[in-house]
């Protein structure tokens, strides 16, 4: 687990973006870019705080507990071209959208998702909570 030390840090940041409204910002952004099938506050902010770790680790453990990291790199569509695509994930109550790309046979897609898994070590022996695309 993380040293009292990072954890402290780790929450300290968090609540000092909560204060000044970041996460509202981003929410606010991401609506009005119209790229989120689910911009729920807890969403946005757990894609903002993904977005900024090193990314190193798949399974990492903060704050909450256990984070699930999943990465979108490509894609394969069956489309003659024209218009536009996003892929939409979903795990439990957490759900993540990818930017819309140009919809060709293979679009750029890449995303970058923390799904919160369960706290305790025990119940991820367990866990059978299906991801969806």
């Amino acid at each position: 687990s993380m040293p009292a030390s990072n954890s402290a840090l780790s929450a300290r940041i968090k609540a000092h973006l909560r204060e000044r409204g970041v996460f509202d910002e981003l929410r606010a952004l991401l609506v009005a870019d119209g790229l989120g099938c689910d911009v729920s506050p807890g969403s946005v902010e757990s894609a903002a705080l993904g977005a900024l770790s090193d990314g190193s680790p798949a399974l990492a453990v903060g704050g909450g507990g256990y984070q699930l990291q999943v990465r979108l790199f490509g894609g394969r569509a069956f489309e003659k071209g024209g218009g536009r695509l996003r892929v939409c994930v979903q795990m439990g109550g957490e759900r993540f959208t990818t930017a819309r790309v140009a919809a060709v046979a293979e679009p750029a897609l890449s995303g970058r998702f923390v799904f919160s898994l369960p706290a305790e070590a025990e119940a991820l022996l367990t866990w059978r909570e299906p991801l969806y695309l």
